[in-house]
C-alpha cells in the first residue's frame, strides 16, 4: 500500500479547515433584542440600562419596585424573543390563538425544566409526530368500532 505524501496531507488538512469554515460561516445567526424602557437583571444578563433611582421623579420610584416583584424586564424580553420567532419564521399570528401554543408556554413558567431544549427539527418531524399520530389513531379507535 503506497504511502500518503506530505504535500497530500497539507492539502486534505487545508480543505477540511475551508468546510469548517464554510460551516461555521452559514450557521445561523440571531440579532440583538431591542432594549426596553423599563430594566432589569435576568438570568446575569441585563435587559436595557439600571437608572439611577435618585434621578427619578418620586412618583416613579414605586414603579421600579413593581418592576422588580412582576419581574417586568424578563417578560418584556421574552415576549420580545416570542415575537421574533413569529417574524423571523414567517408564522401566522393565528398560531398565538392556538391553545396549545398557550398551554405549553404555561406549563412551562410553572414546571421549569433545568437544561430543556425545546425539540429540534428532526424531533418534530419524525419522533414526535409518529407519537402524535399513534395517539391520534388510538383516540379514533372507538369511533372506527362503531
Amino acid at each position: 500500500m503506497p504511502s500518503v505524501k506530505s504535500h497530500n496531507i497539507r492539502d486534505m488538512t487545508k480543505e477540511i479547515e475551508q468546510a469548517e469554515a464554510r460551516v461555521k460561516a452559514s450557521m445561523s445567526r440571531t440579532a440583538t433584542l431591542p432594549t426596553s424602557s423599563t430594566s432589569s437583571t435576568t438570568g446575569g444578563s441585563t435587559f436595557g440600562s439600571m437608572p439611577d433611582i435618585a434621578s427619578k421623579p418620586k412618583w416613579r420610584r414605586g414603579l421600579n419596585i413593581v418592576d422588580q416583584a412582576f419581574n417586568m424586564g424578563a417578560r418584556e424580553k421574552l415576549d420580545a424573543m416570542i415575537a421574533r420567532m413569529f417574524y423571523t419564521d414567517g408564522l401566522s399570528f393565528n398560531l398565538s390563538k392556538n391553545p396549545y401554543y398557550t398551554k405549553s408556554f404555561t406549563y412551562v413558567t410553572s414546571n421549569p425544566i433545568a437544561g430543556y431544549k425545546p425539540p429540534g427539527y428532526n424531533s418534530l418531524r419524525i419522533t414526535l409526530w409518529q407519537h402524535e399520530k399513534t395517539h391520534v389513531e388510538r383516540l379514533l379507535e372507538p369511533i372506527r368500532g362503531t
